[in-house]
């Protein structure tokens, strides 16, 4: 095929003199083009494939060169290039470069990349976990790891002590006075139980539907020490006081959260302004979701509260009794 004229790759006709000469690839061309006759090796087997699907690097090799001996494969020849020699490898390579761009642009070091965070999202789905499990996992191992503890030397004991002493001595008297406080009563449910029930495990762990991590202690009685906090904290509409928002007592109405992360959900709903709002979001998801994970921010924190089914339902039926307080049909007073 390299010595051939060009005109072999060529196919020209024209209906007389007048017309201009209408030129295409020739039947040769066409011919090589479909046919099985480019030998490509494979381990130790050899197949023939048409010339589009082949590629110089699986050219069978014999006595150091491609076989036959002595084979051109220049992709610049003219013939290889009329029967698109290497066209699906080829497009394959430009087609792996464009994407391997975009998942760079996303912010991803490769193709290869990417693909593995879709790999692993998807496990995690079919785990029925989310991505913000992995970070409060990952998080709560980063804590684990005991941080330096802070110095603050003494470089004359004795005078530090002298005045120490001077300050002890002049410091003021405690004083007390009686306040009226508002508290309120015991509750007549018990709460407890049920989400000891609901979270936990097969193996017996107790598990805090914010960091997923299992309770910290146990207590003397071989419980789990938890924190039994309501849902919802913050007043909304007409409500008087922040309870209020759940009139009646109910086990439904709480969740089980460690004490890091009690405190952490009562300091960011109850005692800085977004409380509010995060608590009309919630309440908001609560009642439109069907997710058992629902996300949260609690600070800096992006996590969220994932519920057993049970819980959730109840939950949900609760709401609804609060917002629809007419209904003949989901009220029972």
């Amino acid at each position: 095929m390299c010595s051939q004229p060009h005109t072999c790759l060529e196919a020209r006709f024209c209906k007389n003199s007048s017309y201009p000469d209408r030129v295409g690839a020739s039947s040769l061309v066409h011919i090589l083009k479909k046919g099985l006759w480019v030998p490509q090796k494979d381990g130790d087997s050899i197949s023939f494939v048409s010339p589009c699907d082949a590629s110089r690097e699986h050219l069978p090799e014999k006595d150091g060169f491609p076989w036959p001996k002595g084979y051109p494969h220049d992709a610049g020849e003219d013939w290889l290039k009329a029967v698109e020699f290497g066209k699906t490898a080829k497009e394959q390579r430009e087609e792996y470069t464009q994407r391997d761009q975009r998942a760079k642009d996303d912010g991803f070091a490769s193709l290869e990349e990417k693909e593995q965070f879709v790999e692993f999202a998807q496990r995690l789905r079919e785990e029925g976990r989310s991505i913000n499990d992995v970070i409060s996992q990952y998080s709560s191992q980063n804590r684990e790891a005991e941080p330096n503890f802070p110095t603050s030397p003494v470089k004359n004991p004795e005078l530090r002590k002298e005045r120490v002493l001077e300050q002890v001595s002049n410091a003021p008297e405690k004083t007390y006075e009686e306040r009226e406080r508002r508290e309120r009563d015991k509750s007549e449910i018990d709460q407890r139980t049920s989400l000891q029930e609901w979270y936990t495990n097969d193996s017996g762990e107790m598990i805090c539907q914010i960091c997923k991590e299992e309770m910290p202690f146990k207590k003397v009685d071989d419980e789990y020490y938890f924190m039994a906090v309501e849902a919802l904290t913050i007043k909304f509409k007409d409500d008087d006081l922040p309870e209020n928002h759940f009139p009646k007592e109910y086990e439904a109405q709480y969740l089980a959260l460690c004490p890091e992360c009690a405190a952490r959900y009562n300091y960011f709903v109850r005692e800085v302004g977004e409380g509010r709002k995060i608590m009309e979001k919630l309440r908001n998801q609560l009642i439109d979701s069907d997710d058992l994970i629902i996300p949260v921010r609690l600070g800096e924190l992006e996590t969220d509260i994932r519920f057993v089914e049970a819980h959730l339902h109840d939950l949900k039926a609760v709401l609804h009794y609060y917002e629809n307080p007419q209904d003949p049909e989901d009220s029972t007073d």
